[in-house]
């Protein structure tokens, strides 16, 4: 009897269990789960999706315990990982409508995945019947974004009339590789040209995320005004989903003039002022031109040590002189500093070293170094010898007139003492 008893309880469980998994399957079987929104639609890889849910029960019998999984495996991610995971408590039979439970999720997509639809699998159950799962598979498309950047140009000042290498660096910022492209460049004016090759260069392919770097040899107009000119930089290339061709237009700017050049050279001495010839030599103006003697151990400056000039056009030069003397035993070149304003405002400084002739120090001060005049003891001295020579001549010269007068006073004095002592008879 008790075995009977201990069988008929046995089935009687077995039989509340079945109901209870027929009740669960029957409840969560109901629902209806669909999208009501995506945003964006379609979605760039690399982007940001967010998914709304509408999750209605259209069933007869109440749902309990609901839980809804996500999973977001390849190319999704959710950006709040805690949301792949969701209680939603019950949902009463026949709830639908304005009173449906409206759910949303935000996904990243994978920077790398290719254009395609991609499913998002949502899996619901009954909590008390985790076992019993349902599941729909929601499709996601995934487009991939072709875009390019010039992240970066070599040069931005030129000067006119010079050669100059300058290069573009492109880089793929989208989400697909680029093909068969095309890059050219158009400067206002036609001031800044490519020589030795076109504007137009060929590009087989770009990866996402790789940069390659295009260069030319240009020419600034030698006639151009000084300013700012546009740069229209564009970029071709074929769209991998569509074939057609596609255009990126963008504009940089480039400068016109900026620094020049100078050159020096001494021009003449006299009385122990030094003169020098400075001439701006470049394509562009110099402004508020000063030259500059700074100090330095082998010549002294006896005067002011600067010189305002003004303004030096290209191809004008000017005259700086200056009152100085060597101050050592060794005759070095000057040192002289050109400072002036570009054409950009920008204060500049060129070093010049200029060689001074020895003959055109010795002339003046040739006391103070060895072997240009006059020495040190025991030092030959050309001018000092001459000098000398010159002293010997002229006191011989004195000396032999002073004694041809001294003969001739003589020889009359002796003559009127002969008149005197022996006097004419008459």
């Amino acid at each position: 009897m008790k075995k009977i008893l201990y069988t008929i309880f046995i089935l009687s469980l077995i039989f509340t269990l079945s109901l209870s998994f027929v009740h669960a399957d029957s409840g969560v079987s109901t629902l209806d789960i669909n999208v009501i929104n995506q945003d964006p639609d379609p979605v760039i890889a690399g982007g940001i999706v967010e998914l709304r849910l509408n999750i209605e029960n259209l069933g007869s019998d109440d749902v309990t315990n609901l839980i809804i999984e996500l999973d977001d495996s390849f190319p999704f991610s959710l950006i709040d990982s805690a949301d792949s995971v969701r209680s939603f408590g019950s949902l009463s039979s026949f709830q639908g409508g304005d009173d449906a439970k409206i759910i949303k999720y935000s996904f990243q997509v994978n920077s790398q995945a290719v254009a395609g639809i991609y499913d998002v699998d949502i899996i619901y159950y009954d909590s008390v019947s985790p076992l019993i799962q349902s599941t729909i598979s929601l499709p996601i498309e995934i487009q991939n974004l072709e875009s390019a950047e010039i992240s970066a140009i070599s040069k931005s000042v030129f000067t006119p009339g010079q050669q100059d290498e300058l290069t573009f660096t492109i880089r793929n910022v989208g989400s697909a590789p680029l093909n068969d492209l095309f890059f050219s460049f158009q400067a206002e004016d036609n001031v800044l040209l490519p020589v030795e090759s076109g504007s137009a260069k060929y590009i087989k392919k770009l990866n996402i995320g790789e940069i390659t770097e295009v260069s030319y040899a240009v020419v600034a107009d030698s006639a151009a005004n000084t300013g700012l000119y546009s740069l229209d930089l564009v970029l071709e290339f074929k769209n991998a989903i569509t074939g057609s061709s596609e255009q990126m237009i963008t504009t940089s700017g480039v400068y016109i003039g900026g620094e020049t050049s100078f050159v020096t050279a001494f021009s003449q001495s006299q009385n122990g002022e030094y003169s020098f010839t400075i001439a701006n030599v470049g394509t562009t103006q110099a402004g508020a031109v000063a030259v500059i003697l700074p100090k330095q151990d082998s010549w002294k400056v006896l005067g002011t040590d600067t010189i305002m000039i003004g303004n030096l056009n290209t191809g004008d030069y000017t005259i700086a002189s200056y009152q100085i003397s060597p101050s050592g035993e060794e005759l070095k070149s000057l040192s002289m500093i050109i400072s002036y304003t570009d054409t950009m405002g920008v204060r500049r400084e060129v070093f010049q070293e200029l060689n001074i002739p020895r003959s055109a120090v010795s002339s003046i001060i040739g006391d103070i170094i060895p072997g240009s005049g006059t020495g040190k003891s025991g030092a030959t001295s050309t001018t000092s010898s001459s000098s000398t020579n010159t002293s010997m001549i002229w006191g011989i010269v004195i000396g032999v007139v002073a004694v041809v007068l001294i003969g001739i006073i003589r020889k009359k004095i002796l003559s009127k003492k002969k008149k005197n002592k022996f006097p004419r008879m008459k």
